[in-house]
């Protein structure tokens, strides 16, 4: 998938000023291997698309973020930038380069990773993007099994990589778990698209209520940090395909008091 340069560039300036210190023609040189007479032109166009958005700050030496700033080139939600701090951070490891996040971070979840068989991760990655089918011998919990599959996404949950796919024999979608695959390769069956996954084009809305159980302190900070008024249910809103992982993640034991935080359903 190709990227627009200069969008890169605005979204990168757009970044610094709204979760960083502000930005600079040698920042941005330096962040897209652009010489800072280069990088100048840059900032200067985006300062007159977006005039309201940043002022110079004489002190700091710096475009800084002005009070009317409305982001164009990125998205404002937090968790969306921390989640690029650690998909970049991740990117550092494929690169073996420790600087590609803003911030420092590590990642405890890929410490536990299981094995990934390297030929057959390839082959069901190569038929995902060719859209075509995969024959593969998978491990099942019942023991090592033959399945002719369509792949059309991959999903990353409960610290697994898995690839959703329309099962040939089954005639459904399922999730197969990467590390469960032990080989595989193209099939001669034509290819089934994700049209035909109806788990994985039906959505469904979730709910969940504060553990009852829980300490009432626990119950308190739980709502504040969602910000939930006493009673009020969490609405989550997923691919039906999906469901079930958040189910299992929202009804796990807390560590540290022993029970879940959450109960399905409304109050």
């Amino acid at each position: 998938m190709k990227h627009d340069t200069t969008e890169r560039r605005r979204a990168y300036i757009e970044t610094q000023l709204l979760w960083g210190d502000g930005v600079t023609a040698q920042d941005l040189g330096e962040a897209f291997g652009i010489a800072r007479q280069n990088a100048q032109p840059v900032l200067k166009a985006y300062r007159q698309r977006h005039p309201e958005n940043l002022h110079y700050d004489a002190r700091r030496k710096r475009w800084v973020k002005s009070e009317e700033f409305t982001a164009h080139h990125i998205q404002e939600d937090p968790y969306l930038f921390l989640d690029y701090q650690r998909g970049m951070a991740l990117a550092g490891y494929f690169h073996a380069a420790d600087d590609w996040a803003d911030l420092p971070f590590q990642d405890a979840d890929r410490l536990l990773r299981p094995h990934l068989d390297d030929e057959a991760m390839k082959a069901v990655l190569a038929a995902l993007r060719q859209r075509r089918a995969v024959e593969v011998a998978y491990l099942a919990k019942k023991g090592r099994r033959q399945y002719v599959l369509s792949p059309h996404h991959l999903i990353y949950a409960d610290n697994r990589y898995h690839v959703r796919a329309f099962c040939h024999a089954r005639q459904a979608g399922l999730d197969y778990v990467l590390s469960r695959i032990q080989h595989a390769a193209m099939a001669d069956e034509d290819f089934i698209s994700e049209s035909h996954d109806a788990e994985w084009n039906a959505v469904e809305t979730l709910s969940f209520r504060v553990n009852p159980a829980l300490p009432e302190d626990a119950r308190v900070a739980l709502r504040q940090a969602y910000r939930l008024e006493d009673g009020e249910a969490l609405a989550k809103t997923v691919r039906k395909a999906l469901s079930e992982y958040v189910v299992r993640r929202m009804v796990r034991p807390d560590a540290a008091l022993n029970l879940p935080l959450w109960a399905v359903g409304e109050e």
